[in-house]
């Protein structure tokens, strides 16, 4: 009752209200004594000061009768209290909109009639003096306490006696005379007088019966007559047809009360039949609200009223109307809805948690006309407030920008939340995160801003201590990226001279003995370059910077080149080395092969440190998942297993199975975590499986993309028809190739020793007088007479046709000329690649121009003389002028060595990034540079900065465009694109490989689209 918003919706509750047709005159009027609404000029009665306002607006009466003088005419006004949950909140009053001199104007329009109403504020007359009339009847109207007296004047009934006496007097003589004389003159003709009158009797009770008929039809209620003598009811057809018969079915619905009483409610039919038996021996009507069923079988509210006819006492019939109420009724649930609804509303903003203040915006100031009480908690005002602009929440901290946006957004009549400073009663300062909302009527007119309040103090210092807690973990991992980026920086730049230095030595005639040192010295740098990089890589995953590529690559060849790299390794420890890559149909894939290439080079190094005897086995397939294709690979080994109770401990960061100081093999623990997060980097995971005995079972798998480049796509392979024995004596390897060659349409014999395989040639030839095509044999197996199995075989005249392939060990030196004598075609090392198997048979099998070129036989090194006789010659541009920006002597040497063992001749040193922007300055027009190889720290002038200046056209217009590739140390995350955004082409993190730096060199000197985009130099 208090706030603008009730005031808002009281005009859809009160809005078409009307009596006797019209709609009336309504105000309500708060406990305050202001009007919240009205639909006329309420001035007309609290002008006149009644005196019953207060007692109804206290609810010290329930009801008050008045008559309103309004320019000479009197009204009915009519108040009674509003209550609301058991207290009175003010006043309802309405004032008539017709004067009761228009209700009353046939009486007082004739002067010889007098009405009064008397009540306890009512005292009105139509006359002035009363006396001279008499009161005819005096009436007390209902409850409503006031009394009315009809009066006639008393000149009227004197004249009317003197009048009446003459005129009877009158009238006797003269219808004395005139009787005589019609009698005689028109006796006959006076005779049929009363014959006459009942004719016209009969014509009134026709028209009588046409109005009676006509009511009828024109009521919008249903009538209905029961005869209780004859037990016959009359329904009229507006009654039947407010129950749903139409024309064409009224006469279904029968003369009878039972047509009624059937369709009836049965929750309600007791309730009417009690009401009807009460009404028997009463000329009260009834009226009875009921639920009736319709032809169309719904029920709907009806109001069924009645009123017996009464004989001796007893009813003889009853009378009554229907009515259709459903709408009323519908609309009584919507109300009683809403009214709920509004109290649970009411309910919840006094209960809500934030503060809710009610500002009428029909008023310039914004007058506060409601707070709930969890504003008054927030901010300690309370009613007080009330009438007031919110202007008093605001303080000398409060934001100006703050109070601007919602002087904008009101003025807009706009929304706005806003985070600002306020101020309690008690003058404390809180952050109060406020929103405004305007409110709209239904002619979209602006009624009132309802406004929300919160205070969130805590929150702001939180997340001030939070933001704070933000900067100085930031700052600590700048420190630590930064000093990491230093560290590698230092430690890559000399393992960049010591490692190249070192493969500079291997290139130079040395002895045994010091081939054996320099191996050594190798692999520790090897070691340490991979220690580095594991440190860099979990740096890189923590910070979440690690990025992945996305190059087109052959899975099954990069797995035979892993295994090839870690053969010796295993074969030094006499361990077997399986690959078994049969089921790889379509190994052209997409996705990063570096880091995939990590994954699986992690795995085999900790199978082969693990492992004492046996074999290590690496099974690769592809499946499909949700329509990607998944990369998976298991690598199994023999080794010494993992106890079931430290499974846990393996994927953790610095975590090893045996951490003692005293344990056998060494490591930081950061494999095995490293290659968990790439997994799941890549879209997959990695589990081990504990039920693996003997040894241990890791498995793998990635997301993957098919390739659409079909520029490398590997030709079919069909060996159908040909016969291959296999001997070996290990079953993994036989397994493997067996599933291979068959894959590849061979039919495979297998024999797990020399004694075997002589049975079986044996066996064959007595078959067909034709033993095998091709042989596979392990170099260790023997014959019966210890002989080796091979000159065994091509002793014997019968099996002299038979190509013989010989398995050797990684490390075994090859002495082509003494197994050619031994009668093979050739030999390749374990384990089998499918490449170097695949070429082999394709060779020996042909036994054509490749074989007769492979003097004295097919080996692993004439094979890749093949491969790189297929593919595409480099020819460098000639001539082929490089600048090698690098302030490291060391790296200086190891660059200029690559280089002229890659064939390029022509190459300029400068020291600094000044120095060579010079010599691009000094060589515009002859002797032009094709290409830069950049380091990036250097004295004077960085790597970064020369670049830039370059493209600025520092050095030339015609070196804007010249190709710059990156050769640093720096191998952070973030190096890559700070390297690219200062205007590099690519990037080669040191030390630098052979390999790396070439396929550099022909990508943006050659454009070769063969080179794989690897970044990564020498480091695993």
């Amino acid at each position: 009752m208090g706030t603008g918003l009730s005031g808002a919706k009281l005009q859809d509750f009160l809005g078409n209200f009307q009596i006797i047709g019209k709609e009336e005159k309504l105000m309500v009027i708060n406990v305050l004594g202001e009007v919240v609404y009205a639909n006329f000029n309420y001035h007309e009665v609290l002008d006149q000061q009644p005196q019953w306002l207060e007692k109804i607006i206290n609810a010290d009466i329930g009801s008050a009768i008045d008559l309103t003088t309004f320019q000479n005419q009197h009204y009915f006004t009519i108040a009674v209290p509003i209550y609301y949950n058991g207290f009175a909140e003010g006043a309802l009053i309405g004032e008539f909109s017709t004067s009761l001199e228009n209700l009353l104007s046939v009486t007082m329009d004739n002067e010889f009639h007098s009405i009064s109403l008397q009540g306890r504020w009512v005292d009105f007359s139509d006359v002035k003096n009363q006396d001279d009339f008499f009161s005819i009847r005096t009436l007390t109207i209902g409850s409503t306490g006031l009394q009315l007296d009809y009066r006639l004047s008393k000149q009227l009934i004197t004249s009317e006696v003197k009048g009446f006496v003459w005129d009877l007097i009158g009238a006797i003589a003269f219808g004395l005379l005139l009787a005589f004389a019609l009698l005689f003159i028109f006796g006959k003709q006076l005779l049929l007088n009363p014959f006459k009158k009942l004719e016209e009797s009969k014509q009134t009770l026709q028209r009588s019966e046409e109005r009676f008929k006509l009511a009828i039809i024109g009521s919008d209620d249903g009538l209905w007559d029961w005869d209780l003598e004859r037990e016959f009811v009359f329904y009229s057809d507006r009654f039947k047809s407010l129950l749903g018969f139409s024309v064409d079915t009224q006469g279904l619905f029968r003369a009878h009360i039972s047509s009624l009483f059937d369709r009836v409610h049965p929750e309600d039919l007791i309730n009417l039949e009690n009401s009807i038996k009460y009404h028997m021996t009463e000329e009260e009507p009834f009226g009875v609200e009921c639920r009736i069923k319709t032809r169309q079988n719904n029920y709907r509210y009806y109001w069924l009223k009645g009123a017996a006819a009464l004989k001796n006492g007893h009813a003889k019939r009853i009378v009554g109307s229907l009515s259709d109420i459903t709408q009323q009724k519908l609309h009584q649930e919507a109300l009683k809805k809403a009214k709920e609804q509004n109290d649970l509303l009411a309910q919840a903003i006094e209960c809500a948690n934030v503060g809710i203040t009610i500002a009428d915006a029909s008023k310039s100031e914004l007058p506060i006309v409601f707070i709930n009480e969890t504003f008054t908690q927030i901010t300690g005002y309370g009613d007080e407030v009330l009438g007031e602009n919110c202007r008093f929440l605001q303080g000398k901290n409060t934001q100006q920008g703050a109070i601007e946006k919602i002087r904008q957004a009101i003025h807009k009549r706009e929304f706005i939340k806003v985070d600002l400073i306020n101020y309690t009663k008690s003058g404390q300062q809180f952050w109060n995160s406020l929103q405004i909302s305007p409110v709209f009527n239904d002619q979209k007119q602006l009624t009132a801003f309802v406004g929300i309040q919160q205070n969130i103090s805590t929150a702001v210092a939180a997340k001030k201590e939070l933001e704070q807690a933000k900067l100085q973990a930031e700052q600590a991992a700048k420190a630590k990226s930064e000093f990491l980026a230093s560290m590698s920086h230092e430690i890559r730049t000399p393992m960049n001279g010591v490692i190249g230095m070192l493969s500079l030595l291997e290139d130079e005639a040395l002895t045994d003995a010091q081939l054996h040192k320099v191996g050594l010295a190798m692999g520790s740098a090897r070691s340490l370059l991979n220690l580095i990089n594991d440190i860099l890589d979990f740096s890189k995953i923590e910070a979440g910077k690690l990025d992945l590529e996305w190059l087109d690559f052959d899975v099954r060849a990069l797995l035979g080149e892993l295994v090839e790299s870690v053969a010796l390794q295993a074969q030094k420890k006499g361990l077997e080395l399986i690959l078994d890559t049969t089921t790889l149909e379509k190994p052209l894939v997409k996705g990063d092969p570096s880091r995939l290439r990590q994954i699986i080079i992690n795995l085999l190094s900790n199978a082969i440190k693990f492992t004492e005897k046996g074999e290590i086995v690496i099974r690769a397939w592809f499946s499909e998942i949700e329509s990607q294709l998944v990369f998976h690979c298991a690598v199994e080994d023999t080794g010494i297993g993992i106890p079931s109770d430290k499974v846990d401990r393996l994927f953790t960061k610095f975590s090893q199975v045996d951490a003692s100081t005293t344990r056998k093999y060494g490591g930081t623990g950061l494999g095995l975590a490293i290659v968990k997060q790439l997994c799941e980097l890549m879209g997959g995971g990695i589990e081990i499986d504990s039920t693996y005995k003997p040894g241990s079972r890791f498995i793998f798998f990635v997301r993957l993309t098919p390739s659409d480049n079909r520029l490398f796509e590997a030709p079919s392979i069909n060996l159908e028809g040909v016969k291959i024995l296999l001997v070996d004596d290990n079953l993994s390897t036989l397994e493997a190739l067996e599933s291979q060659l068959k894959h590849w349409g061979a039919n495979v014999y297998k024999a797990n020793s020399g004694i075997q395989a002589l049975s079986l040639c044996e066996a064959e030839y007595q078959k067909d007088k034709y033993a095998f095509d091709i042989a596979l044999l392990d170099m260790t197996l023997r014959g019966t007479s210890d002989e080796p199995l091979g000159a065994a075989l091509k002793a014997d005249k019968r099996f002299q046709a038979m190509k013989l392939i010989m398995m050797t060990q990684m490390g075994a030196k090859g002495d082509g000329q003494f197994y050619a004598r031994q009668g093979y075609s050739g030999y390749f090392p374990k384990p089998a690649t499918t490449k170097d198997l695949f070429d082999a048979l394709t060779i020996v099998a042909e036994d054509g121009e490749a074989l007769a070129k492979a003097k004295p036989l097919v080996t692993s090194h004439y094979l890749k003389l093949m491969r790189q006789g297929q593919e595409l010659k480099v020819e460098w541009p000639t001539p082929c002028r490089l600048l090698l920006v690098e302030d490291n002597k060391v790296n200086q040497v190891v660059a200029l060595s690559m280089l002229k063992k890659l064939g390029i001749e022509h190459i300029t040193v400068a020291e600094n990034g000044l120095l060579a922007i010079e010599h691009l300055k000094s060589h515009q027009k002859q002797c032009q540079f094709e290409l830069v190889l950049m380091d990036c720290q250097m004295p004077e002038m960085d790597g970064y900065r020369a670049t830039e200046l370059i493209r600025e056209g520092e050095a030339g217009d015609i070196y804007r465009d010249i190709k710059v590739v990156a050769m640093t140390a720096n191998a952070m995350s973030g190096d890559r694109e700070k390297c690219l955004n200062s205007g590099m082409n690519d990037y080669l993190s040191k030390p630098i490989s052979e390999e790396s730096l070439s396929a550099k060199l022909q990508y943006w000197l050659y454009g070769s689209a063969s080179v794989a985009n690897d970044d990564s130099g020498g480091g695993a």
